[in-house]
């Protein structure tokens, strides 16, 4: 097995199991960061398949969104209340 295959198959399997474990938490704080890690390994196997235009989509977009889940996440969970 060359480097290439053993790199493969070790962010192939980032990709696999990191949606399952950020499905089943409970904590957002915990989730997102699972989401980034697949985001960043499947940039990582477009990578390896020197796609450039799909690597930088990849991590433009989806690395944004997840800056919105933690938006979302602040602005959902904040304990103060605003009194009138």
């Amino acid at each position: 097995m060359t480097i290439q295959v053993i790199v493969f198959v070790v962010v192939a399997l980032f990709v696999a199991l990191c949606p399952v474990v950020a499905v089943t938490t409970s904590c957002i704080m915990r989730t997102a960061p699972y989401m980034l890690l697949v985001i960043f390994c499947t940039a990582g196997l477009y990578f390896q398949l020197n796609d450039s235009f799909l690597r930088a989509i990849q991590l433009l977009f989806y690395a944004g969104s997840i800056a919105v889940i933690y938006i979302f996440r602040i602005l959902l969970t904040s304990t103060q209340r605003d009194e009138a």
